[in-house]
């Protein structure tokens, strides 16, 4: 009967090892969030992205760069500042971001946007649609 039980919390404890083990290597998710104020360091020419039309409009941006150096994410409640490392991909604080996306002339100087976003910080990596405006 003793061993019976050794056997049993054995099992138990196997088991929930192996469950800890689990949900610690399931990479953590990355979560956009939207830019409330556009910070100073966009000004004059810029390119803002959002999820969709309705957010586009609503000005509920999730990245937006100066078309030259600098690209901004909001993730965890923290601004993040990535400095462009090629054409259209940036780098900072652990995350590099790719943007790519098509341009289509709307008027004198501004363009509509439509492609994807790809972040990707660790061994995480996330590619969200987008749609947004560039121009000076």
């Amino acid at each position: 009967m003793i061993a019976k039980v050794h056997i049993v919390s054995f099992f138990i404890v196997v088991t929930l090892f192996q469950s800890t083990l689990w949900a610690q290597s399931k990479p953590a998710s990355i979560k956009l969030e939207i830019i409330a104020k556009l910070p100073e360091e966009v000004d004059g020419c810029s390119a803002c992205f959002a999820m969709d039309n309705a957010s586009l409009k609503s000005e509920k941006f999730i990245a937006v760069t100066n078309l030259t150096d600098v690209c901004f994410i909001r993730i965890g409640g923290k601004l993040l500042k990535l400095k462009e490392k090629q054409e259209d991909i940036y780098e900072g604080e652990g995350y590099t971001v790719t943007i790519k996306t098509k341009s289509k002339h709307i008027a004198d100087e501004l363009y509509s946007e439509r492609g994807t976003i790809e972040i990707h910080h660790g061994n995480v990596t996330k590619k969200i649609a987008v749609v947004g405006e560039s121009g000076c």
